[in-house]
């Protein structure tokens, strides 16, 4: 037989057969869950590889500050080699509203410490001058508006460029705490920031609603709207200069006195360990699934056409040509299977991509499937269901011929 004629057979027999549905179904699924597995492991890992070497948290180390000490141990700490900047954790950043709500945005944005030496690469505009104060460096893709996080439109994106040189009316409150300990705002302070530059927020791995400010205007905004605990003591932020310096300074920093070290921002290995853990028993009950699956599927229907090989053994067919028949309908099927479960997979995805997670693409983390995320299920859905029913075949070949076709099932 030539491969056309095997292929012809092949899909007649798949399309014939109505039981080959629930197997088809059930197979489709698994792909899905192997496909969705694999996917969102590589971008996970995509995703603390771009933080972990763009944004500026994972070269942020906190410490306890040396209260013995006038300026609480900064100009100490900033005589270490490669620290960039240091500051009191409580002016890492304010939050204040704009003039840009509408009824689409609220309009809240985050002002962000910009020390001078760790500010991100401008790509249009300027950086700040020296003593300069009320200016702002923005996103090129500006979103102002406090639920970035969690949602953006891009119906309502601004274009950085249309507020480059212009100025934002900003708000912000002082807070009265009563005996209860709530809140309350009390007075409302105004003032107006120039966007003198912007930056791409996507290189370093922050939200489109953030904006650098001058160090001093981060703290008069906050001393006026931080409600503070009185006697509280704030640990002390140290930037150094890339990542490979990290250990470093810590370990300097250690050998000065000073305590409760940690890395500002840090991948939480135990859930990485969870999800590792979990996508491995996943996978394991879907090949078992697949392995027990395609064993049963095709027990029945060799049995089924016992009768059917053994005329084909007294017609003169070899164990090469009968196995081909049947390799070549189960590799179809679990390639046509393979490629539904790849399509639904990548429906599901693109939804996800642009509802749930669209956020991430605004801050320079591209869920992508690469091509190494499909060979893994390809493998289980298609090679592995086609050597188990391989191995099926060549089992029943070994019976007698009268046993074949004197066989009632």
């Amino acid at each position: 037989m030539s491969i056309k004629d095997y292929f012809a057979n092949a899909i007649r027999n798949i399309l014939r057969n109505k039981k080959n549905f629930s197997y088809i179904i059930i197979l489709i699924i698994c792909a899905i869950v192997t496909l969705g597995v694999y996917i969102f492991r590589y971008n996970y890992q995509l995703a603390i590889d771009t933080g972990i070497n763009n944004n500026i948290g994972f070269r942020t180390i906190n410490l306890y500050p040396k209260t013995e000490l006038e300026d609480l141990g900064e100009s100490e700490l900033l005589s270490i080699e490669h620290v960039v900047a240091v500051y009191s954790s409580k002016y890492q950043k304010a939050v204040v509203e704009t003039d840009l709500a509408n009824e689409n945005i609220d309009g809240v944005i985050e002002f962000l410490y910009g020390s001078e030496q760790a500010l991100p690469n401008i790509v249009a505009g300027r950086t700040f001058k020296e003593n300069e104060e009320n200016v702002a460096i923005c996103p090129m893709k500006f979103y102002p508006d406090g639920k970035t996080l969690l949602k953006m439109n891009d119906k309502y994106l601004i274009d950085g460029n249309d507020l480059l040189d212009k100025e934002l009316t900003i708000n912000y409150y002082s807070y009265i705490v009563d005996e209860n300990f709530n809140a309350e705002e009390d007075e409302k302070f105004t003032e107006k920031f120039k966007v003198v530059g912007l930056y791409n927020n996507e290189q370093v791995v922050t939200l489109n609603n953030q904006c650098f400010v001058p160090s001093k205007d981060v703290k008069e905004i906050v001393e006026i709207t931080n409600i503070d605990t009185q006697g509280m003591l704030y640990g002390t932020n140290v930037i150094i200069d890339e990542l490979k310096n990290v250990e470093t300074v810590i370990k300097k920093a250690e050998e000065l006195g000073y305590q409760n070290i940690f890395i500002l921002n840090q991948i939480d290995a135990q859930f990485v360990n969870f999800l590792n853990i979990s996508s491995i028993i996943i996978l394991s009950v879907v090949l078992f699934t697949i392995i027990v699956l395609t064993t049963s599927y095709t027990k029945k229907k060799i049995i089924n056409e016992l009768k059917i090989i053994g005329v084909l053994r007294t017609s003169g067919y070899n164990k090469k040509t009968v196995k081909n028949r049947y390799m070549l309908e189960i590799l179809i099927t679990n390639i046509c299977i393979f490629i539904v479960g790849l399509i639904s997979c990548l429906i599901i995805y693109s939804i996800l991509r642009d509802t749930m997670f669209n956020t991430l693409k605004y801050m320079g983390i591209n869920l992508t499937i690469d091509l190494t995320s499909l060979i893994i299920p390809f493998i289980i859905i298609v090679i592995v269901t086609t050597l188990v029913a391989v191995y099926q075949v060549d089992k029943k070949w070994r019976l007698n011929i009268a046993h074949l076709i004197g066989s009632e099932e």
